[in-house]
């Protein structure tokens, strides 16, 4: 009220109506504009609430439709929104600042039993206590088999496409909804209808060996595999060894058999 009293005597001398004890109130505590004015100043928001909510509901829509055999990205939901007037890093940006949307790996876990575990624990624990340049530098060559799974009817076509995908644009809340998982890997096995295995092999960093293995994968396959692909392979890329060290795949079955141990790469 003092300074209500003061300005109104500043105004009367200069001839001029001062202000009433209201407006100096709202001046005081800083609300000096309207609430419900709408801000006028600097560059037009593109983004508004009412384009946001049509992106999650078409990227809501997308993945559904895509029923997890697909990706959904930031261009497939503009276009499907039709907001094509504002930058995919904005929309990227209110996604996850508004809606909590990110991209996120689909939520899967591999089964492992205690076993398998332990097993992990007791090779780590070796393998950690080796030199940093062992596997770059000591190791001649790595070898391990791959069996590649070639689907030959819809349903192995569409779980193959399920596995394939890389993430979704969802919240953390979602990511156990029907269309934003992705089949585990041990647990929803679906029969392909075909496969091939394949033994590969890193030399020196890079891939030298790659060999399509019989359908019967045995001592025999692996005794072929080392005397006939192997071993070339390695005296070809490290002519000044006599002896070579070979991290392979622990497989009882081929590797680790009394023939295929007879037949590895010697000198």
């Amino acid at each position: 009220m003092e300074v209500c009293a003061l300005l109104q005597r500043a105004r009367t001398a200069r001839g001029q109506p001062g202000p009433d004890l209201t407006t100096v109130r709202r001046a005081l505590r800083g609300a000096t504009r309207k609430r419900a004015r709408v801000e006028t100043r600097g560059r037009k928001a593109k983004m508004t609430i009412v384009k946001l909510r049509a992106l999650d509901a078409a990227r809501r829509r997308l993945i559904q439709r895509a029923e997890g055999e697909r990706e959904v990205h930031i261009q497939d939901v503009m276009k499907a929104a039709r907001v094509t007037d504002v930058a995919p890093s904005t929309v990227s940006k209110h996604f996850s600042e508004h809606l909590g949307v990110h991209w996120r790996a689909p939520r899967a876990e591999p089964l492992r039993t205690k076993e398998d575990m332990a097993e992990r624990v007791d090779m780590c624990t070796k393998w950690k206590r080796l030199p940093n340049d062992f596997f770059t530098d000591r190791v001649d060559a790595i070898i391990d088999n791959k069996v590649f799974q070639i689907p030959m009817y819809a349903r192995a076509k569409a779980h193959a496409r399920k596995s394939r995908v890389r993430g979704h644009l969802r919240t953390r809340g979602e990511g156990l909804q029907k269309h934003f998982t992705k089949p585990k890997g041990n647990k929803h096995r679906v029969n392909p209808g075909a496969t091939v295995n394949v033994a590969a092999a890193i030399v020196k960093g890079k891939i030298r060996v790659w060999h399509y293995l019989p359908k019967r994968w045995c001592g025999s396959a692996a005794c072929d595999l080392y005397s006939k692909v192997l071993a070339p392979s390695l005296r070809r890329n490290h002519p000044e060894k006599a002896s070579f060290r070979v991290v392979e795949d622990n497989d009882p079955t081929g590797y680790k058999c009394n023939k295929a141990i007879e037949c590895k790469p010697r000198p």
